[in-house]
């Protein structure tokens, strides 16, 4: 993310995909310098947005914990969609 400042022009792009266990959810991170305020051309679902949320705070854990994020049990540790509404 530190070339960001150096090409102002730069956009990067993670989906969720396997690494996050929501292949499809149709969600990801970009990172790029300050965009115009621009809409969005289609709503975001509130279940996809509370399981991108559970996704990200997950894996903050298992890193903070020192745990490999690829390892064994992984998927069960970020929990399904269905979880993050309870």
């Amino acid at each position: 993310m530190g070339h960001l400042k150096t090409y102002p022009n730069l956009v990067v792009m993670h989906p969720f995909s396997k690494a996050y266990a929501l292949v499809g959810a149709r969600l990801g991170i970009l990172a790029a310098a300050p965009l115009r305020k621009i809409l969005p051309p289609y709503p975001l679902a509130i279940p996809s947005v509370y399981a991108a949320l559970r996704a990200l705070f997950s894996f903050v854990l298992i890193l903070d914990e020192g745990a490999n994020p690829r390892g064994e049990g992984r998927a069960g540790e970020v929990g399904s969609s269905a979880e993050c509404l309870a």
